[in-house]
């Protein structure tokens, strides 16, 4: 169950220029790994690529029926998922924690994950005190390389895991 007034759905084109204003707004850009603006052009070849990609789910959050916010899944296997998120330029305080518990909420009843895995740039003060709060462990970056497959933690970056009960 989302908390109260918060509905998730899958992101369409006709969402790409909202999504990429709130990426590419420099409140988010400072707290991403790449922190580059991007283009209108590598979005939508983004947008596609993830809309057609039956491994990753993006999805838009909406309070009582407003856009105000964008969660992630990338299936790493029928246990795990890495998940991201980021709320709308200038969204009120606390909503970054309502956006995620919906996130974790939607995960729960329409993934058969188990885990749910993140990374946060250091610099992200507020991530990473949300994570924590959420029940998030910081894990090793041997345990991050087994969950997500890849070679290593990028630097600068702390990773997380979530068991789902």
């Amino acid at each position: 169950m989302s908390p109260a007034g918060m509905t998730l759905r899958p992101i369409n084109i006709e969402d790409g220029p909202l999504v990429l204003d709130w990426r590419n707004s420099p409140a988010i850009r400072s707290v991403m790994s790449d922190q580059s603006e991007i283009s209108d052009s590598d979005h939508e070849i983004w947008l596609e690529k993830t809309i057609n990609d039956s491994t990753r789910i993006a999805l838009l959050v909406l309070e009582r029926e407003t856009p105000v916010g964008f969660v992630q899944f990338r299936l790493l296997g029928p246990e795990v998922a890495e998940w991201g998120f980021y709320k709308s330029s200038g969204a009120r305080r606390g909503l970054g924690r309502a956006i995620c518990l919906a996130g974790i909420s939607w995960c729960r009843d329409n993934l058969t994950v188990s885990t749910i895995i993140a990374k946060v740039i250091q610099t992200n003060e507020v991530s990473l005190a949300l994570h924590t709060s959420l029940g998030f462990k910081l894990i090793s970056e041997t345990q991050w390389t087994e969950l997500s497959g890849e070679s290593g933690v990028p630097d600068g970056h702390s990773v997380f895991k979530m068991v789902l009960t």
